[in-house]
């Protein structure tokens, strides 16, 4: 009996303790989810996020800077080195003339000025330049401006696109000459041309380029009285470059080959003439401040689009010529800079039958330069030429010229 009243009694305490136990376990879980009931009814009441804002679209930048250099050329020649037009000094480089007659000029025609725009916006780049020097004349033999570049260059990422008046993009490789002429008729092939150009830069170091190129009209062919209505080459030049170039010390090192051709009518006989190029340049860095570089040439029919004015044709027939230059330049000395070269002109003698003269047509034209450029003060320079000039005439003369000259220019 004992034992069953104390579980009876055990049982009673069990039960009496669960029925007080329960509203209370209850009312602690309404109080758990209470604070739950509350952060809905609160997240509800409270305003919606505001919307992300749209990026807004960037300004481009813009800006427009002058520039240009202030030059002043002193030259003596033992001998005319422009016969075509003596005033001018403007790169007809041969040993001309069978006189002994010195000259002399103080020329500042190779001041030039120009205005360069940019337009930057993101990865894209407009870029339009104007230039002008002074190697015009008028009538009244008064020196007059003359359109030098004026072309827009569109780039964005590695490509870029050249359309207007630029320097020659094929073979385009140019010589530490002072020299205006910039050793045209010697071996350099160079212009500044109306084009459209391509350049596709691929990973760090090469570069390829598509181009059509010529001059406004090719009158120059035309016989007798020109006609402005009439151009016989309407054709331009199609060619490409392909460059392996930023290596090396500083980055300087480039070894590239061009190609560029057209065909055309010429006016004499109606036959079809054709003009192509094949070139190698180079620059290789020899040594700290020492850079060796060159070009080389060989085409038919160069003339007037690669500053070889009456060179290209024998009447209706195309003329093929071996040009080239090459150079040493040394930039290791403060505010100094050393340069010496040789160039070389060498049309093919079989082309050149039934022209005789000692005045435009050669068989074969050299020069050699040496020159140095000291940093006076800021960018004012002034600095020093000499060339020797050897040149070898259709009608069998071999003349030879020494020229000197001394130069004072400051850009900005």
């Amino acid at each position: 009996m004992f034992d069953k009243e104390r579980c009876r009694a055990l049982l009673r305490l069990i039960l009496l303790g669960a029925a007080l136990g329960l509203p209370q376990l209850g009312r602690a879980d309404d109080e758990k989810k209470e604070p739950d009931k509350d952060n809905k009814e609160a997240a509800a009441a409270a305003p919606a996020p505001a919307p992300t804002p749209a990026p807004q679209e960037e300004k481009p930048t813009f800006k427009v800077k002058p520039y240009g250099r202030v030059e002043l050329d002193v030259i003596y020649n033992n001998r005319g080195t422009n016969p075509l037009d003596p005033r001018q000094f403007n790169g007809y480089a041969t040993a001309a003339g069978p006189e002994r007659r010195s000259s002399s000029t103080f020329n500042p025609r190779f001041s030039t000025f120009g205005l360069a725009a940019d337009l930057n916006k993101g990865d894209q780049k407009l870029h339009a330049t104007v230039e002008f020097d002074f190697y015009s004349t008028d009538s009244a033999n008064l020196i007059t401006p003359r359109l030098r570049l004026a072309y827009v260059e569109y780039a964005k990422k590695k490509t870029r696109l050249t359309f207007g008046m630029d320097w020659l993009p094929v073979a385009q490789l140019l010589p530490d000459i002072l020299d205006f002429s910039i050793m045209g008729y010697t071996g350099n092939l160079w212009q500044r041309i109306p084009q459209i150009t391509v350049r596709q830069e691929i990973g760090e170091h090469v570069e390829v380029l598509g181009t059509v190129f010529r001059f406004e009209r090719g009158f120059t062919l035309q016989p007798g009285p020109r006609n402005s209505f009439d151009d016989p080459v309407k054709a331009p030049y199609a060619g490409g470059r392909i460059a392996y170039q930023k290596w090396g010390r500083d980055g300087k090192g480039m070894v590239a080959f061009s190609a560029a051709g057209r065909s055309f009518k010429h006016p004499i006989g109606n036959v079809s003439v054709g003009s192509n190029l094949f070139a190698g340049e180079w620059v290789v860095p020899i040594a700290p401040s020492l850079r060796w570089s060159g070009k080389v040439a060989h085409g038919q029919a160069l003339g007037d689009e690669f500053f070889r004015f009456g060179q290209a044709l024998n009447g209706n027939k195309a003329i093929h010529t071996s040009s080239g230059w090459t150079q040493l330049g040394y930039y290791g000395i403060r505010r100094t800079s050393l340069s010496a070269g040789w160039g070389n002109d060498d049309p093919d003698n079989k082309d050149l039958i039934g022209i005789s003269n000692n005045s435009l047509n050669y068989r074969r034209n050299q020069r050699v330069f040496v020159n140095t450029v000291y940093d006076l003060f800021e960018s004012l320079k002034v600095g020093f030429e000499y060339q020797f000039l050897r040149t070898n005439w259709t009608n069998g003369d071999l003349f030879r010229g020494h020229q000197v000259m001394g130069t004072i220019f400051v850009g900005f």
